[in-house]
């Protein structure tokens, strides 16, 4: 019987591994894989940017950033793709639709401090 799942995102799984637009993802747990995002995905023990385990990132607070492509953060950082850009405790506050604006037009205040953040 097949085992093989197509996921979101250009993601899949099989029995025995996970994989990313075709490429198998180092020591993914297939039983516990799910897509984050667009490039993000987790295990129960690995939070994976495309086929990049994320290293220190912590599977059970990780969250696709406003953009739902590039960023990401977790308790204790934030990261840009793969690299980490910070190692605070993030905003999760911050996170939200990039493209939506507060009563006067303008980016809401904690929308403005991610952006800036990762310039």
């Amino acid at each position: 019987m097949p085992t093989f799942r197509v996921l979101q995102y250009g993601f899949a799984v099989d029995k025995a591994r996970a994989y990313t637009e075709g490429v198998q993802l180092p020591k993914a747990n297939p039983a516990k894989f799910r897509p984050l995002g667009h490039h993000h995905s987790t295990d129960d023990i690995r939070v994976y940017y495309g086929n990049t385990i994320l290293a220190g990132a912590d599977p059970g607070t990780f969250q696709v950033g406003p953009d739902d492509q590039y960023h990401g953060f977790d308790k204790n950082q934030k990261y840009d793709r793969h690299k980490v850009v910070a190692s605070q405790s993030p905003e999760p506050a911050a996170v939200g639709d990039p493209t939506q604006l507060d009563s006067t037009g303008a980016v809401p205040v904690k929308r403005r401090r991610w952006l800036g953040f990762l310039r």
